[in-house]
């Protein structure tokens, strides 16, 4: 009987100690971060459990590196956190430079051992945007219509990503062919990118275009490109006359040197002569090229003329045919003009008969009265040797 009293006794002691050396236990867990970049947040979240025992004045603390911050609470209580529950805490995380952090949250409370985990964050440096000229359009255009060619180059050689904007203004005059006036991309770092316009030159003068560049990260410098475009269109001189021809309908044939055409002026000779224009079409010493008669039209309509420009002066010339040249159906030159041919004919057998009776008299005249005499009587003599022999 006093054995089973004994041995209750021990038991209820055994008991008893077992209740007063009995304590709870605590265990913390974190999230997993992404990276940020620099002036982005993250949320961390931290969960405490409990075991073996109500677990009173639990809590829980976070440690953050430099180049870290949270506007939330270092140390945020949970209070009495019974056995097998939990609890979570968070903390929202600014990142402030670049760079790799270890984070560190420790849950603790009365009569336990302080348990700690650790969380990794990656901050990633700001978006840095470098732009770069690829081809550059052509300094000169020399004509209308011609044509040129811009590209450029974007890169991010930052940390993060960033939104780029390019706005490209031609000069009114230039017209964009090709690419946008407008392009809004965005570039990861480490990334590249490219753009490119082609623009043609409609009027004549200097032109440029203008590049704006912005992005989320930083401001490039804008760009702009002059262009030398052609010179405005030189007009010819003009005579005061209006008129590069002149019709010959003068009798006497058209002088050779270009002073003088149909029998009206037309300015200097090939001596360099400074006479005016005086309206015949030839411009005074026209200042168009090395070639004075590149912009002269010379042309009289006579077709029994050679119509050419000295180079050197910038005159004209009309030099007559020879004689006997066509210059029409049943028409020849004569001494500069077209002549109809059954006319001239004519003309020329009046000229060669005059030109007999001509030689005659002057044979006549040449002997005087006594050999008029004597050939009279010569002519009778023949005449009657005539009469005899019928």
């Amino acid at each position: 009987m006093m054995q089973k009293k004994l041995l209750l006794v021990f038991a209820s002691m055994v008991f008893l100690a077992a209740g007063a050396f009995a304590s709870g236990a605590l265990s913390v867990s974190l999230n997993s971060l992404d990276p940020i970049n620099v002036g982005g947040s993250v949320t961390l979240t931290a969960t405490v459990s409990a075991s073996g025992d109500n677990v009173s004045n639990a809590q829980a603390s976070i440690t953050l590196p430099t180049g870290l911050t949270s506007s939330d609470a270092t140390t945020q209580s949970i209070g009495t956190l019974n056995a097998g529950s939990n609890s979570s805490k968070s903390w929202n995380i600014t990142g402030g430079s670049s760079g790799t952090y270890t984070i560190t949250v420790s849950a603790s409370g009365d009569s336990v051992t302080t348990q700690t985990a650790n969380a990794t964050l990656t901050v990633n440096g700001a978006g840095f945007i470098t732009v770069s000229t690829t081809t550059s359009p052509a300094s000169t255009l020399t004509a209308i219509d011609q044509t040129t060619t811009l590209a450029l180059s974007f890169s991010n050689t930052g940390g993060s990503s960033s939104t780029v904007t390019v706005a490209t203004t031609p000069l009114t005059g230039l017209t964009m062919t090709s690419g946008s006036s407008s392009n809004i991309f965005d570039l990861n770092a480490g990334q590249s990118s490219s753009l490119s316009w082609a623009f043609r030159m409609d009027t004549a003068g200097d032109k440029t275009i203008s590049v704006a560049i912005t992005s989320t990260a930083n401001n490039p410098d804008d760009l702009s490109f002059s262009l030398t475009g052609p010179a405005a269109a030189q007009t010819t001189p003009q005579s005061p006359g209006g008129s590069d021809t002149n019709t010959n309908t003068s009798a006497s044939p058209p002088s050779t040197d270009a002073g003088n055409v149909g029998g009206v002026s037309r300015g200097s000779d090939e001596s360099g002569g400074s006479e005016p224009d005086d309206g015949s079409g030839t411009p005074e010493n026209p200042q168009v090229s090395a070639d004075l008669c590149k912009n002269v039209k010379c042309a009289d309509k006579n077709p029994c003329t050679t119509d050419s420009c000295t180079p050197e002066t910038g005159k004209c010339k009309f030099t007559p045919k020879l004689d006997g040249a066509l210059c029409g159906d049943n028409k020849f030159c004569s001494a500069g003009l077209c002549k109809e041919k059954a006319k001239a004919s004519a003309q020329a057998e009046q000229q060669k008969q005059g030109a007999d009776n001509n030689g005659i008299v002057a044979l006549l005249g040449g002997l005087g009265i006594i050999g008029i005499v004597v050939v009279i009587a010569a002519l009778a003599a023949v005449a009657y040797l005539v009469f005899l022999r019928k």
